[in-house]
């Protein structure tokens, strides 16, 4: 029989965050909160390189 503790269980434990374009806007999606807020910032750094290379201000 085998038994696992707690701190075991939080190692097995994935988490996740993503987001998907759907023409200007992103749909963002995870399990944690971190992940999430990362997904904002790529988003949002997706976003100003599209609109700076749109509008040619690079």
């Amino acid at each position: 029989m085998q038994h696992t503790t707690e701190h075991e269980k939080e190692e097995k434990e994935s988490h996740f965050g993503g987001f998907l374009m759907i023409g200007p806007i992103p749909v963002i999606f995870g399990n944690d909160k971190k992940m999430v807020y990362i997904s904002i910032a790529v988003a949002i750094f997706i976003i100003a390189l599209y609109l700076s290379f749109t509008f040619h201000l690079l």
